[in-house]
């Protein structure tokens, strides 16, 4: 419940009658009227995380438009036993209430698909409700020890692993609403939040294609693309967030790259083409039409063109969250109107967290990337790539 004062603004604390901030509040009844932000904190990591938070929740309680995050990534062994504290003190810290979801992005896995690294994965996370976690496979989630005889580094699971993979480790069916559409078992399905007013569409290329083709080349199957135009598609009145381990788009293109671990914010030109670091078809136009709902058409890995046609959706695709590269960035789709934003692996340099707003007002998403290096950076990625170009990002 919320307390507001006479004007009729929401009020983020109350006081005694000598100052001291209350932590709960009650009405001549003994109903509970306020409940604070937890305060305490043991360690310098733990202050760190408060003050992060502090900064995240002070902008999306302004606006009830604004979709609040905590995202991790490449997480590669360390959802384990030794960062289950972590992740137990966010389930205290945060007001869960409020906020959309955690996101993990994939690659939980230290190398290949197994049992061990992602039961760790649910014990480290089981603090925290399903009904706020979305949990999303990334590479070496699906790998496999390579075949005898391959001259490959790994090889990738079957069929029934990946079954066992999406349904007892990667299930999204709690989140939310409840309300978790799959197509096959690769991983392409979407979660609502209606809350927060958006729809979580979850793009996977985890398909291999037959007679040698290697475990890095990622397709965009017949089924794939079915499944994304479907999703994107689907005029049901929530706003769009895509997440996907690797980032969708790959072409020569600006990529930016902000202020954090010590180093400067710069661009440089980047031409991404089909190697390991994507799929072996570029999703950023098909995202581009959605986002201007517009027609068009796609040609799957498997040489099927596929229409389209996004003209009758009334809702906005905001923009794209992923992994896969160990590092900060994020670049544009074509007519720069849609962000692919990148996020660094919680497996290296201090175990980076993020807090994020997606904010529909302002058209952007916040970052708060935070460590146990106790280091705070905050950078803001505009929807809109003219937003860089007239200085609206952060240092």
């Amino acid at each position: 419940m919320s307390v507001y004062s006479v004007s009729g603004a929401e009020l983020p604390a109350l006081f005694d009658v000598h100052g001291t901030k209350l932590s709960q509040a009650y009405d001549l009844a003994g109903n509970a009227l306020f409940s604070g932000d937890y305060s305490e904190w043991d360690t310098e990591y733990q202050h760190t995380i408060l003050q992060a938070r502090d900064a995240w929740a002070a902008e999306y309680r302004m606006d009830k438009t604004v979709i609040p995050l905590i995202l991790h990534t490449d997480q590669h062994r360390y959802l384990n036993a030794a960062h289950k504290p972590t992740f137990d003190y966010l389930a205290r810290a945060v007001k869960w209430d409020e906020v959309s979801a955690i996101i993990g992005l994939g690659d939980v896995c230290g190398g290949v698909y197994n049992t061990t690294d992602l039961n760790a994965m649910k014990n480290c996370l089981s603090g925290i409700s399903q009904n706020k976690q979305i949990n999303v496979a990334g590479n070496h989630d699906v790998w496999a020890q390579k075949p005898e005889g391959s001259s490959y580094s790994y090889g990738t699971i079957d069929d029934a692993t990946f079954s066992v993979l999406q349904n007892a480790y990667f299930n999204n069916s709690q989140f939310g609403d409840g309300v978790n559409v799959r197509y096959g078992n690769r991983g392409n399905e979407y979660v609502l939040d209606s809350a927060h007013h958006v729809k979580y569409c979850i793009f996977s290329t985890w398909y291999f294609g037959e007679g040698g083709e290697p475990y890095y080349r990622y397709r965009l199957s017949t089924e794939a693309a079915n499944a994304m135009i479907a999703m994107l598609g689907a005029n049901d009145g929530y706003d769009l967030v895509v997440l996907s381990h690797v980032q969708p788009y790959y072409r020569k293109c600006t990529r930016y790259f902000p202020a954090v671990d010590g180093e400067d914010a710069h661009m440089e030109e980047i031409e991404r083409k089909s190697t390991s670091l994507s799929s072996l078809v570029a999703l950023d136009q098909m995202i581009a039409d959605r986002k201007a709902k517009r027609a068009g058409t796609i040609t799957d890995a498997d040489g099927v063109t596929h229409s389209y046609d996004f003209s009758p959706c009334t809702t906005d695709l905001l923009c794209v969250l992923n992994g896969h590269e160990h590092l900060d960035s994020f670049a544009y789709s074509p007519d720069g109107t849609v962000p692919a934003v990148e996020f660094d692996a919680y497996r290296y340099d201090n175990c980076p967290l993020y807090f994020l707003n997606i904010d529909r007002t302002k058209q952007r998403v916040n970052v708060w990337k935070f460590d146990e290096a106790n280091q705070i950076y905050n950078y803001q990625v505009p929807f809109r790539e003219s937003g860089m170009e007239s200085g609206e990002e952060a240092s």
